[in-house]
């Protein structure tokens, strides 16, 4: 009954191609996005800089300034306290540059009137926060899973996740949505931000040629997988199990994995600037 579908970069590219294989007639919008791209464009005053800076950055100040808010060769302010708060004027001027350009890209989409679906992996939800600030609509959030809900509570967000949080301690999801986001993501790099024509700006490309066909052979699979089961199930006798697809999800710890391709892809989480192989996770 929600007359705007988003799946949103990167997690729902793969998401996207099996919802249309579901339902071919409706239209859905690959909505160009990142935390990195979100937390540029909307930031607006110092609450935004303390929020953003309460999620710990792994690398120095200056890389941190370049990463996430796309500054760098500034000299900071001569007053204010250390850190980011030094270069609050250039973070806020530089936000208000990029949210002209993130409204000319979302005045090209074809929004209905309504609210939107806003379909996210494995997120707190800071995405659906800040682009909730560039638009009229209200975001419905449907996440996979939703991390720490109550780091969010206060920011009065509409979140429906898949999976709650009340068994993480013990779940497979929990353990693994890793390894799973490196299998969902898009064979483009993470979006920065958008150009004054609305165009996307990607982050440089971390994987290589190698790494990006492995992930999309892998899709090849599941979509194949999903066309059979909707052939030969009617629809009456699809169900679902999240108790046996984390039993499922959790096996891959009791198996001895040799796709050398596998073995090397790496998880990218450049807001933080992380990189963790594959190995440390199964």
């Amino acid at each position: 009954g929600i007359p705007n579908i988003w799946f949103c970069a990167r997690d729902g590219y793969l998401l996207q191609k099996l919802y249309c294989i579901l339902d071919a007639n409706v239209e859905t919008v690959y909505f160009q996005t990142s935390r990195l791209a979100a937390v540029r464009a909307g930031m607006t005053d110092e609450s935004d800089i303390a929020y953003v800076d309460s999620m710990k950055f792994s690398g120095t100040l200056e890389e941190n300034l370049k990463t996430r808010f796309g500054i760098e060769d500034t000299e900071p302010e001569t007053e204010g306290p250390a850190g980011l708060w030094k270069y609050k004027k250039y973070i806020l001027e530089k936000a208000a540059q990029e949210r002209k350009k993130y409204d000319t890209y979302i005045s090209s989409l074809n929004i209905k009137a309504g609210d939107i679906v806003f379909f996210y992996f494995v997120a707190k939800g800071t995405t659906q926060l800040y682009v909730e600030r560039l638009i009229d609509h209200h975001l419905k959030g449907l996440y996979f899973l939703q991390l720490e809900p109550e780091f969010m509570s206060d920011k009065g967000l509409d979140i429906e996740p898949f999976y709650g949080t009340d068994k993480t301690e013990v779940s497979s999801i929990y353990d693994n949505y890793y390894i799973l986001e490196t299998i969902l993501t898009a064979p483009h790099p993470g979006v920065c931000g958008f150009d004054d024509n609305g165009m996307p700006t990607f982050t440089e490309e971390t994987r290589t040629e190698k790494d990006i066909r492995c992930f999309t052979q892998a899709q090849e699979g599941i979509m194949d997988y999903f066309r059979r089961y909707l052939e030969l199930l009617p629809e009456g006798m699809r169900k679902q199990s999240k108790e046996l697809d984390e039993v499922i999800l959790g096996l891959i710890h009791n198996l001895e994995i040799q796709d050398d391709n596998f073995l090397s892809l790496v998880v990218e989480d450049p807001f933080f600037n992380r990189m963790t192989g594959i190995k440390e996770l199964i």
